[in-house]
């Protein structure tokens, strides 16, 4: 037996959608607010039309992004790519990626904030 799965004798390596991800069906479009970093440092991000399921990680929409005129590159560092978005107003905000899937990293922001 292979250590990665086969298709028409091709070897590949696969990674499996997290559960999060794959069950999300009929929730809620919101507007949220979070604080991420950016090379400006943190910042309070305004996500509108986003799906709300009220656990784990937030899906970001590349397009939906890029319409607000926003540049985005998604693409791992370890790939060629950059890594980050660059917002119509001058900020650069760092994307992790974990298991192949791009995030940014959030927390909810405090009244002072």
């Amino acid at each position: 037996m292979h250590p990665y799965p086969t298709y028409n004798h091709i070897r590949c390596k696969c990674f499996p959608v997290p559960p999060e991800v794959s069950k999300i069906i009929n929730v809620p479009s919101v507007t949220a607010r979070g604080v991420t970093q950016s090379t400006e440092g943190e910042v309070i991000i305004i996500l509108n039309q986003y799906a709300y399921h009220g656990k784990g990680k937030t899906i970001h929409s590349s397009g939906q992004i890029e319409f607000f005129k926003n540049l985005v590159n998604d693409k791992s560092i370890k790939v060629g790519g950059k890594q980050h978005i660059k917002t119509n107003d001058g900020f650069t905000i760092p994307i992790s990626i974990k298991s192949g899937l791009p995030y940014i990293p959030l927390r909810p922001y405090s009244d002072s904030e």
